[in-house]
């Protein structure tokens, strides 16, 4: 399996080397992201993988793989290295939060994310699930202050899916 992806990764490297003489970026891009996913899911090469990514700067995946990568590697210092170049996904940004806490026991940074995103536009979809995730990490600080009044934005603005109205249905 190994020489058929070797192989194919070889045409498509071929293939970007002609697209690099005409004007078609977005083709390469996305010839990029796929020679990537090869390198790293069938060859287990992950650095030649975030070469490839490099290359593909303007996907609209590059981002959210190189992220995964960074995951697998494990290390806080790919998590950093990797977190400038996420975008403005609201998304990635709470996977970046979630990363953080939950693997390296960051609530430093964490904080920062969640208290970056409660300040812009969130999703309603999202909004309760990053308030939570804010009540975590001011109650790991011990910011009760900041706790309650996160929690009374739940309760005056819940979510389709929480309970309405009353603090006890709330609480339940």
């Amino acid at each position: 399996a190994g020489q058929l992806v070797e192989a194919m990764l070889e045409l498509v490297a071929s293939e970007s080397a002609a697209l690099l003489a005409g004007d078609n970026d977005g083709r390469l891009a996305d010839l990029n992201v796929r020679s990537a996913l090869a390198s790293w899911d069938a060859l287990h090469q992950a650095d030649e993988a975030l070469r490839l990514l490099e290359l593909a700067d303007r996907h609209p995946l590059a981002p959210r793989l190189r992220f995964a990568a960074a995951l697998a590697a494990g290390a806080a210092e790919a998590l950093a290295a990797v977190e400038p170049g996420l975008g403005d996904s609201v998304e990635l940004a709470i996977e970046l939060a979630e990363a953080w806490l939950w693997r390296h026991g960051r609530v430093d940074r964490t904080l920062a994310i969640v208290d970056r995103l409660l300040a812009g536009e969130l999703p309603a979809a999202l909004r309760g699930h990053v308030i939570e995730l804010a009540c975590l990490v001011h109650a790991a600080t011990g910011s009760w202050a900041r706790v309650v009044e996160l929690r009374q934005q739940l309760t005056a603005h819940p979510a389709s899916d929480q309970p309405h109205g009353d603090p006890d249905a709330v609480a339940a």
